[in-house]
């Protein structure tokens, strides 16, 4: 299993390997890996064997509202989100709840699941908050989360699985 950090431009910015049984759940990709907006890391899964997923984080935004008028964030809060893109480059389907295994995390290192809200401004979520990505296919979808006004989120980690299989990291602030 190859893991890699590309940038948009498609050039590698660094690599290891490993398999998926050698690696304890939720470990990260690979450590030496800064990945930025736009940039794209291959991670592997813990589900089935050859289980590997192209994981692009398109766009982060720090703050955005929900599409319908009931949904708002508690007191003290505000809705943030950010669009993956994922390719499957595996040899089996890949489903998964994203979610799941999506999280920010602020410049203090206090980390933040996702929020589950109707589609935001941001971008439509996963359809019914789940992906089903035939091989060589691709899906593309928004997470939210509710984080506290003043937090400046400094990373956003996704985890294959539901967060049990490789872990990517992207710095967005």
């Amino acid at each position: 299993m190859t893991n890699q950090a590309d940038t948009p431009s498609g050039k590698s910015s660094g690599g290891s390997s490993a398999t998926a049984r050698n690696k304890p759940l939720g470990k990260p990709a690979n450590k030496k890996t800064v990945a930025h907006v736009g940039s794209t890391i291959t991670l592997g899964g813990n589900t089935s064997p050859g289980e590997k997923l192209a994981v692009t984080l398109v766009k982060y935004v720090p703050t955005t509202m929900a599409t319908d008028q009931f949904s708002k964030p508690a007191p003290g809060k505000r809705f943030a989100a950010v669009q993956f893109r994922f390719r499957n480059l595996g040899r089996s389907a890949y489903q998964d709840s994203p979610s799941n295994g999506a999280k920010v995390i602020d410049v203090k290192g206090q980390s933040f699941g996702s929020y589950l809200v109707g589609d935001v401004k941001a971008g439509p979520q996963f359809a019914h908050g789940l992906v089903n990505i035939l091989p060589r296919d691709k899906a593309l979808g928004v997470i939210a989360f509710e984080v506290p006004k003043r937090a400046t989120i400094a990373k956003v980690q996704f985890g294959t699985d539901s967060g049990f299989g490789e872990v990517g990291e992207w710095r967005v602030g």
